[in-house]
């Protein structure tokens, strides 16, 4: 796919991910991370830079105190006080600092140079691991510095290397010792979401950026907080957060930036989604234990039915015993009495045993491979409420129980004689006509299900609540079904009667018989019968459902059979030696680099998702409701014109690149792969003259990747210090061997680029739009906005 565009709803929200906080006053980048807070404090009043190599001045809020080394112990003070009272129990505090911009050693002179940023964050050693050298030390003659492996390969600094350097803003020299090489072990994690520079290690714009060579925090506050940023990151501890503290601590996060300003921090500037997202888990786990109590009240409802059955069986069999008491003087104050005594005699004992027996047997559900599949862990124990609800439980059992034996207390013995003749074809609820009753406030419950399509609803208050009815329509409308069917038991049974009484065999006739006669015994087992049948079948149902939506969105997320994502370099694996070693994988059919970035369309901010589109039909996942044309069709129209390359011969380990320049030049080299995977290497800066340049292909795979030949060149990205300058690729060499490539001349200014073969000039590039980001800018399948052509919308 050439371009797949979806909109980001929400201000700022490309950069972030939902639930983190970040501060930033000037900018208001959202950092990523589910339980995160950051705060920036942004100096003001002052020239800024703002890393891009442009300087500013901000005095819209008129002068606040900068951070320095005199004044950060009084704004970590209070911010610290904050973030610990906002949260359940004390998060874990972590500060980052960012540097102004200092100048690459030996560009000084130029008018546009290169930039470097140092920085500084507490706990980085747990959060990255060292691919050489050593973790800096705390020292001003050399500042001890650490760099990205990103970084690294960018600059080509390593360790062991010093060199001296000026700030933009700080004329000051500074000598850096480089004393090791780190890569984060999640640069593309919530966390780092929001530091594009530490997490890629390069910035290009107007300027490039490189770093930031991180220092120790004593070394920054001491050297490098020069009316400077710094953001202090909380993450809390939520294992123990309760359903009932979820809106609270929203609440509390919410107004975290009142309470600073406050405090006395007035520059400071919080930004979260952490209050939406304890919001909405909040509406989610009010969802779910309503959606549990569906299947719970039916599940009750059977376990109370079939416990009154059982106890009126047992009454019927002791009907004329009891009959025999009344006889012999026995009041029904002492029947209750005996009644009771039995009935507790079967419920005590399960109320102590219930609460020690139920964690080993969740416990062993918990082992069923779906239940563990499905990410769910049951770690019950026993408590004061779980005794408290064991022994409610075996109470209201012990009346249930109790109950039937009562009804017929006060039968004398003749009376009980006469009620074993032919009993009646009707219950009392029958003849009272509640099963119509119940029918219709079932009818109601269901009714109401379906309107609102959850039991959720909006209170009095305005909140959100469990409405009673409707969590009880699918039990009222279980009950009063299988009460309904009571209705025919008795003409059903007749006419079996009369059907089998005609023929020549005895047991159906004699069963049909014993029916007809006595409809009410038999009625409640067979109601007992069909609720569970029904249970059952909406349990089958729910499981399904389950199911079906699990999976959907998981391809939603993934959008794949299997997505991978990751840091484009490492030591192991580096961006041209990934594709080879997870395509070579057993079960692979097809695969497809991607890419996924911002880009603004049409002053909307949208993500936009790049894919192969002749592979598309095989990897992507689309429901079929979400999309007006299915995937094969989709592909066939997002099909563009591909960029000509020069394909080298062979499978060359190593690249000799001779260049000509009238002026200096930083140059970068774009390949690409078998598998589509592009990949640009810098060059360096080429010196007015002529310079060759050897590129190590086999590092662009790691130390044990491998490439998938052949690798082809698309062309060169150069930019001129000085404004302008020539450049002319005339001469490459694989392995030592000269290759006839295309000339390639160009005229390099701030940032451009060139093509080793010059093809057609592409049309416009076919993309797919989410619906909304559709509708915002009024195109439709087939309109052209800007370069691009809409090949289809979704929903």
């Amino acid at each position: 796919m050439r371009g797949a565009v979806g909109r980001q709803k929400g201000a700022q929200r490309a950069a972030a991910s939902p639930g983190r906080v970040r501060v930033d006053p000037a900018r208001h980048h959202h950092a990523g991370g589910a339980h995160h807070v950051r705060l920036l404090h942004r100096r003001r009043g002052r020239p800024q830079d703002d890393g891009d190599g442009l300087l500013r001045t901000d005095r819209r809020h008129g002068q606040r105190p900068p951070v320095t080394a005199k004044t950060f112990p009084e704004f970590d003070k209070a911010v610290r006080a904050e973030l610990t009272a906002a949260y359940t129990r004390p998060p874990e505090l972590s500060t980052s600092f960012r540097s102004d911009s200092y100048t690459m050693p030996g560009q000084e002179d130029r008018q546009r140079p290169e930039l470097l940023r140092f920085g500084g964050y507490d706990g980085l050693d747990r959060q990255a691991r060292l691919v050489s050298g050593a973790w800096p030390q705390p020292g001003d003659d050399p500042v001890q510095a650490v760099i990205s492996l990103s970084a690294a390969s960018e600059t080509g600094f390593k360790v062991g290397q010093e060199f001296t350097t000026r700030g933009r803003l700080d004329s000051r020299p500074v000598r850096v010792r480089v004393v090791g090489v780190f890569q984060l072990d999640d640069p593309f994690g919530a966390r780092w979401a929001g530091e594009q520079l530490l997490s890629r290690g390069v910035e290009r714009g107007d300027f490039t950026t490189y770093g930031p060579l991180m220092v120790p925090r004593e070394t920054f506050i001491a050297r490098f907080a020069t009316n400077v940023n710094a953001t202090w990151t909380a993450v809390p501890d939520l294992r123990a957060l309760t359903p009932e503290q979820l809106r609270p601590m929203a609440g509390a996060v919410a107004g975290l930036e009142q309470r600073l300003k406050a405090a006395g921090c007035g520059s400071c500037v919080a930004a979260s989604h952490l209050p939406e997202i304890l919001t909405q888990l909040d509406t989610a786990s009010l969802v779910a234990r309503s959606t549990m109590l569906i299947p719970v009240l039916q599940l009750l409802l059977l376990a109370a039915y079939a416990l009154m059955l059982t106890a009126r069986l047992l009454a019927d069999h002791r009907r004329m015993e009891v009959a025999l008491l009344r006889s012999r003087g026995a009041g029904t104050v002492r029947l209750a009495v005996l009644a009771g005594g039995e009935a507790l005699l079967v419920a005590l004992p399960c109320a102590v045993i219930a609460p020690f027996l139920g964690p080993p047997l969740l416990a062993a559900i918990n082992r069923l491979p779906w239940i563990e599949a499905a990410g769910v862990r049951l770690s019950p124990s026993a408590d004061l409420g779980t005794f408290l609800v064991s022994f409610g439980v075996a109470l209201a059992a012990a009346v249930l129980l109790m109950a039937p034996a009562l009804a017929g207390a006060r039968r004398t013995y003749v009376e009980e004689q006469a009620a074993r003749g032919r009993g009646g074809g009707r219950g009392l609820i029958e003849r009272a006509g509640a099963d119509l009753a119940l029918l219709v406030v079932a009818g109601l419950a269901i009714w109401q299900l379906q309107r609102y399509g959850a039991p959720v609803t909006t209170t009095a208050t305005g909140g959100l609540g469990i409405d009673p009815l409707i969590i009880s329509g699918p039990a009222l409308a279980l009950l009063t079904g299988g009460m309904l069917g009571l209705r025919l038991v008795p003409r059903v049974s007749k006419l079996a009667e009369k059907i089998t009484s005609r023929r020549p065999a005895l047991a159906p006739a004699l069963g049909a018989w014993q029916v007809s006669r006595r409809p009410l015994k038999y009625a409640g087992p067979a109601l007992l019968l069909t609720m569970a049948i029904a249970i059952g079948i909406v349990s089958l149902a729910t499981a399904a459902t389950w199911r079906t939506s699990q999976l959907d969105q998981a391809r939603h997320q993934a959008g794949a059979d299997l997505r991978l994502s990751g840091p484009p370099d490492g030591p192991e694996l580096g961006a041209l030696g990934r594709g080879t070693a997870f395509t070579t994988l057993p079960g692979i059919g097809a695969a497809s680099p991607g890419f996924r970035g911002q880009a603004d369309v049409g002053g909307e901010n949208a993500m936009l998702v790049t894919l192969d589109a002749s592979k598309l039909g095989e990897l992507f996942h689309l429901r079929p409701d979400l999309s007006d044309k299915p995937v094969s069709e989709l592909s066939r129209t997002l099909t563009g014109n591909r960029m000509d390359r020069f394909e080298l011969p062979g499978k060359p380990a190593t690249l000799t690149v001779n260049a000509e320049a009238s002026d200096e030049v930083a140059a970068r080299l774009v390949l690409t792969d078998a598998l589509g995977v592009w990949r640009d290497v810098p060059l360096g800066v080429l010196k007015a003259g002529t310079s060759q340049v050897e590129v190590d292909l086999r590092a662009l795979a790691g130390r044990k990747g491998q490439i998938t030949y052949p690798v082809s060149l698309l062309g060169v990205i150069a930019g001129a210090p000085s404004g302008s300058a020539t450049l002319k690729v005339t001469g490459l060499s694989a392995d030592g061997q000269q290759v006839t490539a295309p000339p390639l001349t160009m005229e390099a200014e701030l940032s451009s680029a060139a093509t080793f073969v010059q093809g057609a000039q592409p049309g416009p590039m076919p993309v797919v739009l989410t619906a909304d980001l559709a509708a915002a800018l009024k195109l439709s399948p087939g309109s052209r906005g800007g370069s691009a052509s809409t090949a289809g919308c979704c929903r």
